[in-house]
């Protein structure tokens, strides 16, 4: 059985920059100079609390991922999901998105090195078509938080 083993992080760090934090802490205080002005103190802890989770979440280090693709299905730190459960893949410069069955969350997302682009779409083309892949808004709301 042919099988492809990598690691890689969950996402990439990027450290934030100056601009992010002006941003970001700008529409929080902008949120929250409007909710104390219509005296909408529910609001005000709304901002506080999901201001706080963003910015927690965005300064979360990733963690290490060890893949392991085969013709049977995907391992993802020990997590496997079997190839009947998916659609179709794509396979990016450094991402491989697998579309699933599953309703809300489509596609399973997993970065990949550039070295082992051939021999993960040798394998995947054997057992499943080749699919279009859009990142939806989660993903880019996601991806900026990051970068």
């Amino acid at each position: 059985m042919r099988e492809v083993v990598w690691e890689t992080k969950e996402f990439e760090e990027k450290p934030k920059n100056e601009v992010w934090y002006a941003c970001f802490f700008g529409v929080i205080l902008i949120c929250l100079v409007f909710a104390l002005y219509q005296a909408n103190f529910l609001f005000v802890i709304l901002i506080i609390l999901g201001g706080g989770l963003v910015y927690l979440f965005g300064h979360r280090k990733p963690i290490n991922l060890e893949c392991v693709l085969n013709e049977s299905g995907i391992a993802i730190n020990g997590s496997t999901s079997k190839m009947y459960e998916f659609e179709g893949f794509h396979l990016g410069h450094h991402l491989l998105a697998l579309k699933t069955k599953k309703g809300l969350n489509n596609y399973l997302l997993v970065r990949v090195p550039h070295d082992k682009n051939a021999e993960i779409r040798d394998i995947l083309k054997a057992e499943l078509p080749e699919a279009h892949y859009e990142p939806g808004i989660t993903e880019l709301f996601y991806h900026w938080l990051h970068h």
